[in-house]
């Protein structure tokens, strides 16, 4: 299992990244661990911007202590670059692998013995106000924060470093917001009405959506034609 510890200062503040701390990371693992004892680490990042940023700024240390492989790990990135991830580095050098959430679960780097965790990601949601979706970054949930650190030493010991203040975790939610919460609702509106089902504000969804949000669909249907809702919500 993965050990815990915080390294603040990786956010200037909650729109800005500082990479320095990312740096003297790598710096802090050159000096505490032998350089013949494998152990790659895996940062976890908003978006592409940022990863790019970091890299930017671990570039030039790696040249400069010839220790470290900067590689990035992002859905934008082409098949075979994504595959450089999973080769092993040769003896004495470390991975510095830079992902977004795709590495969260979708994919199991081995070899992966420290993981620095930014606390942030990018989540489309959807603002029924407006009727616009969004791509917003936004701070994971504490389910998510303790999934990353299970990615430090899934085959031995491993250390997760949290680039964010104690505050900052107890302040998350405990747990992501359920997809039905973050997108329109109008498509899964009109599927309840072709299966019969009547009031959608009374049906008991497993999760149920925000009122806002039902209400908000509910109208543009109505508006376009697409229902006739009386005065309880039924068709």
């Amino acid at each position: 299992g993965a050990g815990e510890r915080r390294l603040a200062g990786g956010l200037r503040s909650r729109r800005t990244l500082d990479p320095a701390p990312y740096v003297r990371l790598l710096q802090q693992i050159d000096h505490s661990v032998p350089a013949d004892q494998r152990g790659d680490l895996l940062c976890f990042f908003a978006g592409m911007s940022e990863i790019l940023k970091v890299a930017d700024a671990m570039a030039e240390y790696a040249r400069e202590s010839r220790r470290w492989i900067v590689l990035l790990l992002h859905s934008t990135l082409s098949a075979e670059e994504q595959d450089k991830v999973f080769d092993p580095a040769p003896l004495g050098i470390r991975k510095a692998i830079l992902s977004t959430n795709i590495a969260e679960t979708s994919v199991t780097i081995d070899g992966v013995r420290f993981v620095a965790d930014s606390g942030r990601e990018k989540q489309l949601r959807w603002d029924p106000a407006s009727g616009t979706r969004n791509l917003a970054e936004v701070w994971i949930s504490q389910a998510s924060a303790n999934q990353r650190k299970g990615r430090a030493g899934r085959t031995g010991p491993g250390t997760c470093y949290r680039m964010y203040q104690r505050e900052d975790f107890d302040a998350m939610d405990r747990f992501p917001v359920p997809e039905v919460a973050r997108t329109p609702l109008d498509a899964t509106l009109l599927q309840m009405k072709v299966l019969g089902l009547r009031d959608p504000r009374r049906f008991p969804f497993l999760t149920p959506p925000p009122p806002e949000h039902l209400d908000a669909a509910l109208l543009q249907l109505t508006l376009h034609g697409a229902l006739e809702v009386g005065k309880e919500g039924e068709e």
